[in-house]
Formats: C-alpha cells, sequence, structure tokens
C-alpha cells in the first residue's frame, strides 16, 4: 500500500512537471511570435491620400493595413493605388501587397502588380513609385501590352503615363497600326568620336 501511494505521488509531480512545462513552452512561443511580428496597429478597409502642398500625388486604398513596431512604413493588403499628374488620374496600380514608406512617401506593390494607363497595360511582380521624382521602376521582368503590340523587358523605369519607359533585355512584338514611327532626324543621334 505503501507503494501504491509513492507511485501515486509520483505520478502527481510528474504530471505537474508536465503541464508546467507544457504551459512554460506555450508561453515561449507567443513571445516568439509577437517578436517576429512587432504588429502597433491593424486597419481595416483603409484608405489614404498624399499631397504635394496643394496638389494631390497619389490615393491608396486597401482591404487592410498593418503598423509595425519600427513605424516607417504601412504594409496594406490588396492595395489600389491611383497616382495623379497635375490633379488629374494618371495612372491604376493593384496588386496582392503593398507599402508605403511614410518618410518619403514612396510606394511599392508587389505580387502580380499591374498598371493601366489610357495608353496600355504594365504587369510585373514588384512595382515601385518615386514620388519625389515621379518615376515608376520595376526590378523584376515586365511586360508591357498596347493594344495589339506587347514589350517585354527587365530593369524598367519610366514615367507614369507608359508611354516613356525604358527597359533592359527587351523583346517586342509590334502591331504597325498600335504604334507611329516618324523619322528620328540623324544630326541628333550621339554617335560618340567620329574620325573626320
Amino acid at each position: 500500500m505503501a507503494n501504491a501511494t509513492g507511485r501515486r505521488g509520483l505520478m502527481r509531480m510528474v504530471l505537474v512537471a508536465v503541464v508546467l512545462a507544457m504551459s512554460v513552452g506555450c508561453g515561449a512561443d507567443e513571445e516568439r511570435v509577437d517578436e517576429e511580428t512587432p504588429v502597433v496597429a491593424e486597419i481595416d478597409t483603409f484608405a489614404m491620400d498624399h499631397y504635394n502642398g496643394s496638389e494631390i500625388r497619389w490615393t491608396m486604398t486597401g482591404d487592410r493595413a498593418e503598423v509595425q513596431k519600427a513605424g516607417d512604413a504601412l504594409y496594406v493588403d490588396n492595395p489600389r493605388v491611383l497616382l495623379y499628374d497635375t490633379g488629374a488620374p494618371s495612372l491604376t496600380i493593384t496588386g496582392t501587397s503593398g507599402t508605403i514608406d511614410k518618410l518619403n512617401h514612396d510606394l511599392t506593390i508587389e505580387g502580380s502588380a499591374r498598371a493601366v494607363a489610357p495608353d496600355g497595360v504594365l504587369l510585373t511582380e514588384k512595382l515601385s513609385w518615386k514620388d519625389a521624382d515621379g518615376t515608376l521602376s520595376s526590378d523584376t521582368d515586365v511586360e508591357l501590352r498596347r493594344r495589339d503590340s506587347v514589350i517585354y523587358g527587365s530593369a524598367m523605369t519610366g514615367q507614369p503615363d507608359l508611354r516613356r519607359l525604358r527597359f533592359v533585355d527587351v523583346t517586342f512584338r509590334l502591331n504597325p497600326e498600335d504604334e507611329t514611327i516618324e523619322p528620328y532626324p540623324l544630326d541628333t543621334l550621339d554617335t560618340g568620336a567620329v574620325a573626320q
């Protein structure tokens, strides 16, 4: 009988030790999660406008926004950005996630980013807007569609009207009805050093 009482006491001590270990372990997991994602605030149905003086530069809406502990950026789910040129809407950008740099008002849209302008549609995985100089850029592969013409490239930079863009490694398929080709004056070409 003393043996049975000793076993029960030992079993109780083991059970208490297991429960304590589990609760301490669970608490450690919760702390680790908080350190990985130090979210300060979450906002549902997010909307934000940015002005330069009295002139609107862009608006962004999203399903949800998150401010993290560092506080210098907002992270937005399913962003929809509208860029403005002299007060008029010029380009719409959508994607699966977005970031707003709160210090310089730059935007980054990622995950099937799609930019739509009156003259074309630009598709890429990551698209950035530099607010200070008003330019778009992407360091990933880019596809530009303009009616039946398609241009593929990478390392794109350009203006939000999608008319003046610079690419690296370009391939294209042009439809003559879509593009106007004007003769380029030869005297304006930079030919480098020419022997005379």
